[in-house]
């Protein structure tokens, strides 16, 4: 009788372990399972990058914009003012009015007042504040990632980068900085003002960032680095 309690004891026992057992090989499949599907592909991290990239982009100032003597005293050339004035006018810039200080043959400090950027830049503008205007000028970026580390619920994504559409910002960048050089460094900054640390201002490279993951899928948290071809 003692016997075949003991065996009806042993037998409990032994079926409460295997089915500890049986609950513990099923959670673990399940967070195994939870993990392969948590995991980004490739194509989704370059997807989440390039929807928190921000472009290249230039700051130019708006309002009444002043051009006097710099550091050492120098004004802008007057050659450089009457280049930036007709370039203002052929991209479509438009003011108030504009005032000269100083000797009519060459002005100590200049004022155009009440500027604005032209319509057709609308679409361009990253950000606004005060009287300075980030503008892009590139639009559209391809990215691809080429690698990917996991540790935890995070993961660092490499990948390679390139703006593919130039905007009509550039040219006139590229124009006011060639024709009128000592004019341009007032109205025009490429400072990194805003954007992700590292990546401002590259028209394409190579780079990493850091995403996590929560409860609704993964995100971006910030860009480690990036670096120009």
């Amino acid at each position: 009788m003692r016997s075949h309690f003991l065996c009806q004891r042993r037998w409990s026992e032994l079926s409460i372990v295997r089915i500890a057992g049986i609950a513990i090989v099923a959670a673990l499949l399940a967070v195994s399972a939870h993990a392969r599907e948590s995991r980004l592909t490739r194509r989704e991290a370059s997807e989440l990058i390039a929807r928190a990239f921000k472009p290249p982009f230039a700051i130019i100032k708006r309002g009444d914009v002043t051009f006097e003597p710099d550091f050492f005293g120098l004004p802008p050339h007057p050659r450089d003012i009457r280049s930036l004035l007709q370039l203002l006018r052929d991209f479509g810039f438009r003011w108030e009015g504009i005032t000269f200080h100083g000797p009519a043959s060459r002005p100590t400090t200049t004022v155009i007042r009440g500027l604005s950027l032209p319509d057709k830049w609308r679409g361009y503008i990253i950000r606004s504040a005060g009287k300075s205007v980030a503008v892009a000028t590139y639009q559209g970026v391809q990215v691809a990632a080429t690698g990917i580390l996991y540790e935890g619920n995070y993961a660092t994504v490499e990948f390679a980068f390139k703006w593919q559409k130039r905007t009509p910002v550039m040219d006139f960048v590229e124009t006011a900085t060639k024709k009128a050089p000592s004019a341009a460094r007032v109205l025009i900054s490429r400072d990194e003002w805003i954007g992700q640390v590292g990546c401002t201002n590259l028209v394409s490279g190579t780079g990493q960032a850091l995403l996590a993951l929560y409860d609704d899928g993964w995100r971006v948290q910030m860009f480690m680095f990036c670096k120009e071809d």
